[in-house]
């Protein structure tokens, strides 16, 4: 491939300089060596450059000097991390990669994380890792029915199973169930009365979720927004849809 000799114009101090590039057209420009034949060579007089400075992937490179703009738009279009960065969008374009979404119908991947290193995660899980998917947010639900009632005033087992039934149908109205749910934060008034309730709890958790257990938090708190309606506990949580 023919090699490209210019002469350019240094922008700040008006000296000429000649520079070659071992490609045409001319991706990077190097000092031509003196003396330097520019018979029958491509050349430009008169063209305004700057060097680039510093020690990054576009150092020692050349740039248009852009005098109506200046040079900083110059240089983040024309640096070496620009280009490289341009070829590597063409690459994933190119072969069929989406660079930031998950491609239409890509598997999705729910990775359970219980490192041996800690200890045993009974009903729970310490960590989730999801590959693809969509992700839902859950609001706190609490053991309100469709119309805004409370049910089980005073039971929080029955109030956990409404809690249940609630992100359930968050959840299905998406086209998920509670097995894409990966984590779980609940806010409770009183432990010690959950804690003695721990069994019963366990079932309904059961009913609802199966054996899957994501990664969870229990948070006794001073109050719940809606303490006054009776409600005694509040579950928010995530999940993650194919």
């Amino acid at each position: 491939m023919k090699g490209v000799v210019e002469r350019f114009q240094d922008a700040n101090s008006g000296a000429y300089h000649v520079y070659e590039s071992d490609s045409s057209p001319a991706i990077a420009w190097k000092p031509a060596p003196s003396p330097v034949s520019l018979r029958g060579a491509t050349r430009r007089s008169n063209r305004s450059i700057e060097l680039v400075e510093g020690s990054g992937l576009g150092a020692g490179l050349l740039r248009p000097f852009d005098r109506a703009q200046g040079s900083a738009r110059a240089l983040r279009r024309n640096s070496g991390q620009a280009r490289f960065d341009r070829a590597q969008h063409r690459l994933r374009r190119n072969s069929g990669q989406a660079p930031q979404s998950q491609k239409k119908g890509e598997a999705m991947e729910k990775i359970v994380v219980n490192p041996p290193g800690l200890a045993k995660a009974i009903g729970y899980s310490h960590g989730f890792e999801v590959k693809g998917g969509r992700l839902l947010f859950l609001s706190g639900e609490v053991a309100f029915d469709k119309q805004g009632s409370i049910v089980g005033r005073g039971d929080i087992v029955a109030q956990f199973r409404q809690v249940c039934e609630n992100l359930k149908t968050i959840v299905e109205d998406r086209g998920g169930t509670l097995q894409d749910v990966v984590k779980l934060t609940i806010f409770i008034l009183d432990r010690q009365d959950y804690k003695a309730k721990g069994k019963a709890i366990g079932q309904v958790y059961r009913d609802y979720f199966g054996r899957h257990y994501p990664a969870m938090s229990l948070i006794e708190v001073k109050g719940l927004y809606h303490e006054a309606e009776g409600v005694m506990i509040e579950i928010e949580g995530i999940a993650v849809l194919p």
